[in-house]
């Protein structure tokens, strides 16, 4: 990634107006304040992870990433790409840039500082005001405990929650509750995510090819392409996984 983009970005109240639009998860608060708090606002992806308690930098190449998709997307930046992959977008680019190599040979990230003006000027890691917040723990906690579900949504659930870095597809999804195929997934994965997220009043999101049509399983998940370039990766949202870790209905161990 490269500073391609940083001759004209957006203005700091562009992005802040942006960040207020955004419904925004606990671990990219966590992230945002550490990088924010860094020296020069410069950190690498794996010390942002272990702010926000993932294991390794994979859950800041999602969830930061995620955020600068967002995020950039409402405000029109020009995300930077891969040079290796040019169709793919480097969706952080919106909010930080790649600078040279410390001296473990870590390549640090140094946000925007347009960003970062616009995370003082929000006020947030000051107690001054409150950002849109999405769902909590304790809400999805809620949601699932009081719904009635069936034992094919259990077996999808505890398998998603059991794979690794709590990741899976939607056909693996399929397979664990008996399914021929990803079909079974998307009707009754997509089923109790819609349901839970009309609960919690998540804001969906919706197919880039048809923005008419909500993502209802997006209430669970996030999805992320693989890097095979096999099938779309879906990644179970970290506050889905610290509420069914709180209701114990799946054991590691089984």
């Amino acid at each position: 990634m490269k500073k391609s983009n940083s001759d004209n970005p957006p203005a700091p109240e562009i992005y802040a107006a942006a960040l207020r639009s955004i419904p925004l998860t606990d671990s990219q608060m966590i992230m945002m304040e550490y990088h924010l708090n860094a020296e020069n606002q410069t950190t690498t992806a794996s010390n942002l992870a272990n702010a926000a308690g993932f294991n390794g930098r994979r859950g800041t190449n999602l969830w930061y990433g995620n955020l600068g998709k967002l995020i950039g997307n409402a405000v029109g930046f020009d995300f930077d790409h891969y040079e290796r992959q040019p169709e793919t977008p480097i969706y952080v680019s919106s909010i930080c840039y790649d600078v040279a190599p410390d001296s473990d040979g870590h390549l640090p990230l140094a946000m925007r500082p347009e960003f970062a003006e616009a995370l003082r000027q929000l006020g947030w890691f000051s107690g001054n005001s409150r950002p849109r917040r999405g769902p909590s723990v304790e809400d999805y906690r809620k949601a699932l405990e009081a719904r009635s579900t069936t034992e094919n949504e259990m077996a999808m659930l505890r398998h998603h929650y059991l794979a690794p870095d709590h990741t899976t597809t939607a056909t693996q999804l399929a397979e664990a509750a008996g399914f021929k195929n990803h079909g079974g997934t998307n009707l009754q994965y997509g089923k109790l995510a819609k349901q839970i997220g009309q609960a919690i009043g998540f804001t969906f999101d919706v197919y880039e090819s048809n923005p008419e049509t909500p993502l209802y399983i997006s209430s669970l998940c996030i999805e992320t392409e693989s890097t095979t370039g096999q099938e779309i990766l879906l990644v179970m949202r970290p506050e889905v996984v610290e509420a069914l870790r709180l209701l114990g209905w799946f054991n590691a161990h089984d």
